[in-house]
């Protein structure tokens, strides 16, 4: 059959799935061409989200409280869960 060896394609493809040839000289996308930014946006709301249904459901903070903290995230005002529980901290409620 006429078609080449996949010799070298295989020995490339295996160093890669170890994170080998994946550092910034091998990178021509932008941050947002090689992450989905969507994606980021999704996994981090959900985290939140869960944090915060913990938070109510513990008992930790009201159903008002909640409510003005779910809306705050959905706008995009905590950067990470971190960032959310720095914000909890500063209003002097007690997170674990």
């Amino acid at each position: 059959s006429g078609r080449n060896s996949r010799g070298r394609w295989k020995e490339r493809h295996e160093k890669r799935k170890k994170g080998h040839r994946r550092g910034p000289g091998k990178r021509k996308g932008a941050k947002g061409a090689r992450e989905d930014p969507h994606r980021k946006w999704v996994s981090t709301i959900r985290k939140l989200r869960n944090f915060l249904k913990w938070l109510r459901d513990s008992g930790t903070i009201d159903t008002a409280t909640y409510r003005k903290l779910y809306t705050l995230s959905k706008g995009g005002a905590f950067k990470s869960l971190a960032d959310l529980k720095r914000h909890l901290v500063e209003r002097g409620i007690q997170v674990t």
